[in-house]
């Protein structure tokens, strides 16, 4: 798989991002979308909502998600990144560095914590997205997918560098999807974070293999805190629950791989990141994290 190394100046890894949020108001936002709107009516949206009736902001979300690489002028490009720069400065962000420690039973050089949220809002060095073989994110409007969401909200830069970045893997490794088990970076324009690690976790078909699966997702941990590693930058980073949602991993397996995978690489690395976040979305897998780290907050050797 592609290395680091032959990508980084490819997608300019080490340039920070940065783009004025401008003081609009709500006619200068509406007419800025109708603008894009007209500058981006050559693109299609895909599915059912292409003919539903939506607001011009939907409309233009639907365009953007379902728009293929590099189908943007630099122009339009910057307008879109004003626009999202306005909307991320009207959220409400978590600075993951305020969230207390939540694994405590041992003393572990970096701070493990767990939040409940959208990975969107959280403000830290670096979040983990659990991507699609294809690593160009979710092309399906209001998919409730993570991939969706991150790609969304991070704006259509990042659609551009996870294809150059595959463009360039199929012409130096004739590799023309990603495996599970590895993980890429970007960087994540207009997330609180500065860094997306990306990650493609195992589709769970069948309780057979389940030691199978169970390998290839302790691989994506892994591969993220490796990949991690190669920034000196990032000192913090957030793992959603990778290959739970649609892909079927067992939410309490995955619980128990993630927090074994993640401890393990610590407890060999000890003072190479400052603190990992465990974020999740639904209640259930809250319950489970809590659940989990609390026997063995308990458990006495």
């Amino acid at each position: 798989m592609l290395d680091l190394s032959q990508y980084r100046g490819l997608i300019e890894l080490d340039e920070p991002f940065s783009s004025f949020s401008p003081r609009y108001t709500e006619e200068d936002v509406r007419v800025l979308v109708d603008t894009l709107l007209v500058q981006t009516a050559h693109l299609r949206a895909q599915g059912a909502v292409q003919n539903a009736p939506l607001s011009a902001r939907d409309q233009l979300y639907t365009r953007l998600i379902s728009r293929q690489p590099f189908s943007l002028s630099d122009g339009i490009l910057q307008q879109i990144d004003r626009l999202l720069a306005y909307e991320q400065s009207l959220k409400p962000v978590m600075d993951a560095s305020t969230l207390p420690t939540a694994l405590a039973r041992r003393e572990y050089s970096t701070r493990i914590s767990l939040w409940q949220g959208d990975i969107c809002a959280l403000k830290t060095d670096a979040i983990v997205n659990a991507a699609n073989n294809q690593m160009l994110g979710c092309f399906q409007p209001f998919h409730k997918c993570i991939d969706n969401v991150i790609h969304a909200a991070a704006g259509p830069r990042l659609r551009d560098d996870c294809a150059h970045i595959m463009d360039e893997q199929k012409k130096q490794e004739n590799i023309r999807s990603e495996v599970s088990g590895c993980a890429k970076i970007t960087r994540a324009y207009h997330l609180p974070a500065h860094f997306i690690l990306h990650t493609v976790g195992p589709i769970y078909k069948s309780p057979a293999y389940h030691a199978t699966y169970a390998d290839m997702l302790s691989s994506c941990y892994t591969a993220c805190l490796e990949t991690a590693t190669e920034i000196p930058g990032i000192r913090s980073l957030a793992f959603c629950c990778i290959s739970t949602g649609v892909f079927g991993f067992p939410n309490e397996a995955a619980a128990q791989i993630a927090i074994n995978s993640v401890t393990c690489w610590l407890e060999a690395h000890p003072h190479r990141f400052s603190q990992v976040v465990f974020n999740v979305f639904l209640d259930r897998d809250l319950i489970i994290y809590q659940n989990e780290i609390s026997r063995r907050n308990n458990y006495v050797i």
